[in-house]
């Protein structure tokens, strides 16, 4: 099984720096969450060719307090694409808006304050599905600690030892050993070049 470097450092668990609290009545100790623009740095750094592409809006129609009938943004989807351990993926989510009819505690927000909010939320969204956070989505995730596990882990391909050079050669030894094939057989010019070898390398 290979290494999935990129996949490992995406998967990787949020520092307790970063991740944020929102108050919410049905929980007591709040929702666990970082901004989009941490989910967006890492994306960019992990993933050199990332791509951002934005898709179709998503409306649906109320009714305000005078009786108009009224078009307001709630969705937006989104794509984000590119290369993660030499494989193209490409992850399209829908992000919401959490309050489509109060932005920022101000009512009416307009739909380019619940454009930003739904882009948003859509790029978390999508780093999820590519691994970034999902403890946050679930505190029982696993994935991260399975990527890093020492199986796989031994399973690393390891680097190759460059080859020793080969000594450089002794040119009085190299000229001696001409010498001697022109006088003695071939069948004694072995024991002969050891002799002379170990006796050059003695003299030094």
């Amino acid at each position: 099984m290979s290494i999935r470097a990129d996949q490992i450092k995406l998967s990787k668990a949020w520092n307790k720096a970063v991740i944020k609290k929102l108050p919410v009545s049905y929980k007591k100790d709040g929702i666990s969450y970082v901004d989009h623009t941490q989910v967006t740095q890492r994306l960019i750094a992990l993933i050199p060719d990332v791509q951002f592409k934005l898709g179709c809006h998503i409306y649906d129609k109320y009714e305000d307090l005078e009786g108009r009938q009224r078009k307001i943004l709630t969705g937006v989807e989104y794509t984000i694409e590119g290369t993660i351990d030499g494989h193209f993926r490409s992850v399209t989510e829908v992000g919401m808006c959490d309050k489509p009819f109060d932005v920022e505690g101000r009512m009416p927000a307009n739909n380019g304050e619940r454009a930003k909010e739904c882009i948003s939320d859509a790029v978390k969204r999508c780093g999820m599905r590519l691994g970034i956070g999902i403890e946050l989505y679930d505190s029982s995730a696993w994935l991260s600690s399975y990527l890093e596990s020492p199986d796989l882990i031994a399973n690393k391909p390891k680097k190759e030892k460059p080859k020793p050079k080969p000594k450089p050669k002794d040119p009085v030894v190299e000229k001696a050993k001409v010498d001697l094939e022109k006088i003695i057989d071939q069948k004694d010019l072995d024991k002969a070049v050891k002799i002379l070898e170990d006796g050059v390398n003695s003299n030094k």
